[in-house]
């Protein structure tokens, strides 16, 4: 019998209501995961310090700064973490840059929000694809 882990998940967003959506989401794909949260820049720094996520959804507009500031130290410190940017901002440039500083997935909240919990869901497939070989 496989004793599969848990996909970990950090959430990074200002907003409580758009991560408790997001909560409800990966349960009711019953997707198996521990799910962390952070608000700010600084509060996802500190939880980076000590997490190796599997997949992080990272907004850009925080209230001290930018989730652009954390793109490098993400995949510097954890290269194997998925990162999903999901926001409201777009454009070629902000989407370039994006991908330029790490993010795997570039996904707007007001229209592509479900996709989320889709590439989640490929993630921890993928993660126990490889404890099954």
């Amino acid at each position: 019998m496989s004793t599969s882990r848990l996909l970990s998940v950090l959430l990074v967003d200002d907003s409580r209501f758009l991560r408790a959506r997001l909560r409800r989401l990966l349960e009711e794909s019953d997707t198996r995961c521990v799910v962390m949260e952070a608000g700010t820049v600084t509060a996802a720094a500190k939880a980076l310090q000590n997490l190796r996520p599997d997949v992080v959804v990272l907004d850009l507009s925080l209230p001290d700064g930018s989730g652009f500031e954390l793109l490098p130290g993400i995949k510097r410190a954890s290269p194997q973490s998925v990162v999903i940017l999901l926001t409201n901002h777009d454009g070629p440039a902000i989407r370039k840059r994006a991908t330029s500083l790490g993010a795997d997935h570039y996904f707007r909240k007001s229209t592509e929000f479900e996709l989320v919990v889709m590439v989640m869901q490929r993630v921890a497939a993928s993660l126990r694809a490889g404890e099954d070989s």
